[in-house]
């Protein structure tokens, strides 16, 4: 598959999510839902190194921050636990890719047990 080729599915993957994302927020679930939803995607896409696609769902992130503005009050405690347990998630995705990279079975099962544990607690965190 060329390069052109690649980068215009890739694009029009993209903007077909994007619309995705837009359709559900049409359909007004709640702030909370599609947060997660955002969050999972952003997080799909972090695992697999897609710094495009990383804009794009943090640029949906921010405008939806901005929309839901004033639903849930976060303390400066709160908001400092949560970016702890994102940076871990993040951290851990780094430490996933990079044992995918080797190859090595048991490493990357273990990467990916301690990434769900991240991803649990970033979770509690955001949702007490």
């Amino acid at each position: 598959m060329s390069v052109w080729r690649l980068a215009a599915v890739l694009a029009a993957s993209c903007l077909l999510s994007g619309q995705a994302v837009a359709a559900t927020a049409k359909a007004a679930p709640p702030c909370d839902e599609q947060r997660h939803q955002l969050s999972e995607q952003l997080q799909e896409a972090r695992l697999r190194g897609h710094q495009a696609r990383q804009a794009q769902l943090n640029d949906q992130l921010q405008a939806l921050n901005q929309q839901c503005q004033g639903l849930i009050a976060l303390g400066a405690r709160h908001t400092n636990a949560t970016e702890q347990a994102s940076r871990r998630v993040e951290r851990r995705e780094l430490l996933l890719r990079a044992a995918l990279a080797t190859g090595d079975a048991q490493l990357i099962a273990l990467r990916k047990d301690q990434l769900a544990k991240a991803r649990a607690q970033l979770e509690a965190v955001r949702h007490p």
